[in-house]
């Protein structure tokens, strides 16, 4: 049973009580916005006065790198809480790559592991980051896949040309064979 979106504004108490109610009336709680570091993002926080337990926060990753995981335990069952951050690139990526593996496993999936194919780039480019990274690409044939190269974690439209992304390891930029996650 699933039920509709629920939106909390940002501030303390309005978010304390829709987190409560979401970790009573749910197993998996999937929130977007407000586990950074910013002004306005509680989010790390509330959980835990909401008695969560925080297992990851900020993985080395982009986008995504605010991600969060949480576990809330009561006396009849355990909520799963994802954190993702408020960009909708990085939601989406970490949605796709975190949020629906845990998911299949809570749902009790024995196939709930991801082996996505391997696929190669066109063209590498020369730019490398010290973290993993989920690049935006589309696919040209089979196994192969260029780059889409997007201005930002808030830049939707580049997201919509994508067929999915490639995960790569930190200062990696060959041709691959990477891992390839479509929508």
């Amino acid at each position: 049973d699933c039920a509709p979106p629920m939106h909390a504004i940002d501030e303390p108490a309005a978010l304390l009580t829709a987190v409560q109610h979401a970790i009573e009336h749910h197993d998996v709680v999937l929130m977007t916005g407000g586990v950074s570091m910013g002004d306005y993002d509680y989010v790390p926080q509330i959980l835990k006065e909401a008695g969560a337990e925080i297992v990851f926060h900020k993985l080395p990753l982009r986008p995504g790198k605010p991600i969060l995981g949480a576990v809330h335990q009561s006396e009849s069952k355990s909520t799963l809480i994802l954190g993702l951050p408020g960009n909708p690139v990085s939601a989406t990526m970490g949605a796709r790559r975190f949020a629906m593996p845990l998911i299949r496993k809570l749902a009790g999936m024995t196939n709930w592991e991801e082996f996505p194919p391997l696929v190669m780039l066109e063209e590498v480019s020369e730019k490398t980051l010290p973290l993993h990274w989920l690049r935006g690409v589309r696919m040209t044939q089979p196994g192969l896949a260029a780059l889409v190269i997007g201005k930002g974690s808030g830049d939707v439209a580049t997201l919509a040309a994508t067929d999915g992304f490639i995960e790569m390891p930190p200062h990696a930029n060959h041709a691959g064979p990477w891992p390839y996650f479509a929508w």
